[in-house]
């Protein structure tokens, strides 16, 4: 499914996203290219 350009968090996303390109919503804080790692 594809992220809106919404503002987003973690928790509404509830999965481990991979980030590809620009990190819009922040959701890869270490900079590992897995945003939201906790739902991994």
């Amino acid at each position: 499914m594809p992220i809106s350009s919404l503002d987003l968090d973690c928790p509404q996303v509830a999965q481990m996203v991979i980030v590809i390109g620009e990190d819009i919503h922040r959701f890869d804080a270490d900079g590992d290219g897995r945003g939201c790692e906790s739902y991994g």
